[in-house]
């Protein structure tokens, strides 16, 4: 059973997700993928420290992937199919 923090909040402590985000991003199913790989540890990062409410398309746009945060909708699109992506592997892994 995942150990959880002391707040009551049913959340996994930082070290056991770390370690669970690690054991993903470094499975065969990541390893070529190296963008997807810090595209899951960027959105996991911004949840466990209580920012998911500002994980948006143009900010995962320019924080992983570098885009500017005038590009509009191709930078939602590419995060659109990264994510798409991404659940794939994940359901693979």
């Amino acid at each position: 059973m995942p150990a959880e923090d002391n707040s009551g909040s049913g959340q996994l402590s930082g070290d056991v997700l770390r370690d669970a985000v690690q054991r993903v991003v470094n499975s065969e199913e990541f390893s070529g993928s190296p963008r997807l790989q810090e595209f899951l540890s960027y959105i996991v990062q911004e949840q466990s420290e209580r920012r998911a409410d500002q994980i948006k398309g143009k900010t995962v746009a320019a924080d992983v992937y570098g885009r500017s945060l005038e590009d509009g909708k191709s930078s939602h699109n590419v995060v659109r199919v990264e994510a798409r992506r991404m659940r794939r592997l994940l359901d693979e892994y």
